[in-house]
């Protein structure tokens, strides 16, 4: 306890987690706002996989913030309340990865094909479906964890889930041969890597301060760095995609 908060280094380590992801969604914004006005329009005026892809890492973005605001108020003061809040915060980030994946698998390669109005009708019937099912999933997950709070449950079905949706990413980045494949490969073995050892495996505080949660905190603020370098790289990639794509079909026209 340092000042009345209960776990300082893993309140620091959260707050530069949450720095990060503010980082990471302005720079996301700056970065499809710079390429709507190359194309002479604006962000809502780009290509359906664009706008598509947009909603997707700007939802994460936020998702992701909420997170770690909840990991910072909970280590600070921990109640039933702020426990709750943190579990469940948690518990929306995973899942909204796993709806992520499918949105980019599945979703923005379907816009980005899409030409006529009714193809374009589908993509959006697509993505609201996994919104809605994710939804649905948490609220699921959410309603089990209020009946019983159970702590191995809870640790169960959220490794089941990171581990599913880390697969997933790998082999959809590899088999879509994405020229950011390597950034997901190296962050996803770094990110198992430290979980087994920091956040599975414990160990007592050093100096009464940094445990193996904190460490495991203070671990991740490059991995949420990497991340969002595959998240910009992979705009780029789809813009570029996307200016092919709207080549090809005036080609053909």
């Amino acid at each position: 306890r340092l000042g009345g908060v209960q776990e300082p280094a893993s309140v620091l380590a959260s707050l530069v987690c949450l720095v990060c992801h503010i980082w990471g969604v302005c720079r996301f914004w700056k970065i499809s706002e710079a390429a709507s006005r190359l194309d002479g329009a604006s962000c809502l005026g780009s290509s359906a996989s664009v706008r598509h892809a947009m909603f997707l890492w700007i939802g994460f973005g936020l998702v992701s913030i909420n997170t770690w605001i909840a990991s910072a108020v909970f280590h600070a003061r921990d109640t039933t309340g702020t426990e709750r809040y943190d579990y469940f915060s948690a518990n929306a980030l995973i899942v909204f990865m796993i709806y992520a994946f499918f949105a980019r698998a599945l979703v923005v390669p379907m816009a980005r094909i899409s030409t006529s109005s009714l193809h374009t009708i589908w993509p959006i019937v697509v993505h609201a479906f996994l919104f809605v099912s994710a939804l649905s999933l948490y609220a699921w997950h959410v309603s089990n964890m209020l009946t019983e709070f159970d702590y191995g449950y809870n640790l169960k079905v959220m490794i089941t889930a990171s581990v599913a949706y880390s697969l997933g990413w790998l082999l959809w980045a590899y088999a879509a041969r994405h020229p950011q494949a390597h950034v997901l490969f190296i962050s996803t073995f770094f990110t198992w890597a430290l979980t087994i050892s920091l956040e599975v495996q414990d160990f007592p505080p050093w100096m009464g301060i940094v445990d193996a949660h904190a460490l495991w905190h203070l671990t991740t603020p490059p991995l949420i760095v990497a991340w969002w370098q595959f998240v910009y790289e992979d705009f780029r990639w789809l813009l570029s995609l996307s200016e092919r794509t709207d080549e090809s079909v005036k080609k053909d026209a």
